[in-house]
């Protein structure tokens, strides 16, 4: 065997054993981008990621959650108890992309033997999972649904929630309820969404202090991994920007609490579209005999 052919079998077994080494503790080659890495090491209780649309939130809230439960933050340098955590998204249709996500910085060799991650259904077995703690315990977690009302959300005693996008405002003092005993965080990651409900009370507890923010908009260089390359140009994000409807592009894009208030939504609408002349009107009425 020349020397040749022999490097490149060493080199053939080292690439596959670091695949495999990627493959079962993914986190432990995951690099953030800024934002991510701020939010990370951010040590308050209560805490926000605000920022605009498929820019890495839910990679980084997923990664937060097997942080705790594995017992071990890096970016914070904290330890975390064995706990019991849960993940509110707004539907069970919705879970499916935070299932992937999770599964993918799951360490698989930590992974408790009744805990199956369904890949073509895109969930968990039994819509929960265990994770090997660094005590040899096992921390695990729920998930429930915006959908379920305070009633889903309700007597459980929690370390950790995680809340993918912003949830109603009479369901926070239930998800606040769940932590109080064990003295557990909340974190958040969204886009802001208020067409879908009001946000201005969450907006407030940011501004009051009471949960710790980090905002950040669409740039390559929030784009940009530890020491890897942006995933998104400055030219792919001016086309998404002409994309984007422009009542939506401060949230979509910017992470914005909210969109320009002047003009209209519809930009094609106007008075003459949408209104006739009582004289018309008259004339409808008395031809159809109303």
């Amino acid at each position: 065997m020349s020397v040749d052919r022999a490097d490149l079998l060493l080199r053939a077994r080292a690439a596959r054993e670091l695949q495999r080494r990627r493959e079962q503790r993914p986190l432990d080659y995951w690099r953030p981008t800024p934002p991510q890495r701020d939010f990370l090491a951010c040590p308050a209780r209560y805490k926000l990621l605000r920022g605009p649309n498929q820019a890495g939130k839910t990679d980084v809230g997923a990664a937060e959650l097997v942080y705790r439960m594995a017992g071990y933050n890096p970016w914070t340098g904290r330890e975390h108890p064995r706990g019991d955590y849960r993940v509110l998204v707004y539907s069970w249709d919705q879970l499916k992309p935070i299932a992937r996500k999770i599964w993918e910085r799951v360490p698989k060799d930590r992974l408790h033997e009744r805990s199956h991650y369904d890949a073509a259904r895109q969930k968990w077995t039994g819509h929960a999972f265990m994770l090997r703690h660094r005590s040899g315990q096992w921390s695990r977690v729920d998930f429930t649904t915006v959908l379920a009302g305070e009633m889903g959300n309700a007597s459980a005693t929690l370390d950790g929630i995680w809340v993918d996008e912003p949830p109603p405002e009479h369901l926070w003092g239930e998800l606040d309820a769940r932590v109080r005993k064990r003295r557990g965080d909340i974190w958040l990651t969204m886009t802001p969404s208020p067409w879908k409900w009001p946000i201005d009370w969450l907006r407030g507890l940011v501004a009051d202090g009471a949960i710790a923010e980090t905002h950040f908009g669409l740039t390559p260089e929030n784009c940009t991994p530890l020491g890897g390359l942006p995933f998104y140009s400055a030219e792919e994000i001016e086309r998404f920007r002409i994309m984007t409807p422009p009542s939506q592009r401060p949230m979509r894009l910017d992470g914005e609490w909210e969109g320009p208030a002047e003009g209209s939504v519809f930009e094609q609408w106007s008075r003459d579209s949408m209104l006739r002349p009582a004289a018309e009107l008259w004339e409808d009425m008395r031809r159809f005999g109303k």
